[in-house]
């Protein structure tokens, strides 16, 4: 893992495509070391058993830094990364405090199939690829090792220490097949409590990749986790609104309200959510189950940033022998498939409809009746209100 994390100017040779990571503030810069030093501890699972760790193999011998690709004599480029934090034995006292980066030889035309950095430096005619010395002092040399080993033996081997600052080098050395091998073991250590300072990190080393998988994440629980995304900026808010509308679409069909039907095996296949899959052949199937035990319930539904509210109440026995209706709402979340209940209305209410306008839900009940001295039908509104979940 990088001490200083990313510098504000890269020395080496960019190419084209590489070219943009040399014009970093120091603010970014500063940000992103303050986020990968303390993400090193959080994504900590386990601490480490006491005792000296033993180094690999290729931490005390040289020979097992030479990677080779399929050319029978490669011409090898010396890449020298970050000191490692090993050390085999202890210093004199005359030795100076920064250790030695770590030297590695490869093959520059294996990297350059899978790396756009390697590829536009394999390009360039610049003195580090004719000199064929290249210094990546920002470059964990742990994480360097990694990408290695995936590219020359196809083998992905990152631990959760070493894991973002994987991430940080293979976006700064551009080798998407393993950053593509990254995200399930990023995915399987968010929380609700690391996922905005990984986003802020993403967004510190400029990582398109890194940042679309955690706003996904954000996205997919957008109203679970309204406590944090709430306080986002508005920009982001909309952008994580409108990543729920992705996908395929569906069409949802329930019954909201039960008064006749007894209970029995029409009851079941009442109480389910079902799911027709649009624009490609399919057939109907039950998603879920309606969140509540009832033999009679009223409930009005509304669709509200891709979650499917139910508002309204059922009954439920009170006693031996009675029954009241119990206020209840419920949003379900299709990303996830789980149900959730959430703030119910005021007053008992049968008979109402609810719709959406500028991100709240609205609800109203309509009385149908005769006017007086007349024989024409009309409607009144005799009570209104609203929710705004993101809030």
């Amino acid at each position: 893992m990088p001490r200083r994390g990313v510098r504000a100017a890269q020395r080496g040779v960019l190419g084209v495509g590489a070219a943009a990571w040399l014009v970093w503030s120091r603010l970014v810069v500063a940000a992103a070391a303050w986020a990968l030093r303390g993400l090193q501890r959080l994504l900590r699972g386990v601490a480490r058993a006491g005792g000296a760790e033993q180094p690999e193999s290729w931490e005390c011998s040289a020979d097992h830094r030479v990677y080779r690709g399929r050319e029978p004599d490669p011409q090898l480029l010396t890449v020298r990364t970050a000191p490692h934090a090993f050390q085999p034995a202890p210093a004199p006292a005359s030795a100076p405090l920064t250790p030695p980066s770590v030297a590695w030889q490869v093959d520059l035309g294996r990297l350059a199939e899978e790396s756009a950095y390697f590829q536009a430096l394999a390009r360039s005619g610049m003195q580090e690829a004719v000199a064929r010395q290249l210094e990546l002092p920002h470059v964990s040399s742990g994480a360097f090792h990694a990408i290695l080993e995936f590219v020359f033996t196809g083998h992905f081997a990152v631990g959760v220490e070493e894991l973002l600052s994987a991430v940080q080098a293979a976006s700064y050395l551009q080798v998407p097949a393993f950053l593509a091998r990254c995200w399930p073991a990023l995915n399987a250590h968010l929380s609700p409590h690391n996922c905005l300072t990984l986003l802020r990190f993403a967004e510190a080393i400029g990582c398109p990749e890194m940042r679309a998988e955690l706003c996904r994440f954000l996205s997919t629980e957008l109203l679970e986790l309204a406590p944090i995304t709430r306080d986002l900026a508005s920009v982001l808010r909309e952008e994580l609104a409108q990543l729920r509308e992705c996908g395929p679409l569906q069409l949802c069909l329930l019954r909201k309200e039960n008064l006749g039907i007894q209970p029995g095996p029409e009851m079941q296949a009442l109480r389910g959510l079902y799911h027709l899959p649009l624009g490609r052949v399919g057939t109907w199937h039950r998603a879920s189950t309606l969140p509540f035990q009832a033999e009679k319930w009223s409930f009005s539904a509304a669709q509200l940033l891709n979650y499917l509210f139910l508002i309204g109440g059922y009954r439920e026995p009170r006693g031996t022998r009675g029954f009241t209706f119990r206020m209840a709402a419920f949003r379900y979340n299709p990303l996830a498939n789980r149900w959730q209940p959430t703030a119910p209305l005021l007053k008992r209410r049968r008979h109402f409809s609810t719709a959406v306008r500028a991100a709240h839900l609205c609800h109203w009940r309509l009385v149908s009746g005769l006017a007086s001295g007349a024989r024409r039908e009309h409607s009144t509104v005799r009570s209104c209100g609203a929710l705004r979940p993101l809030a």
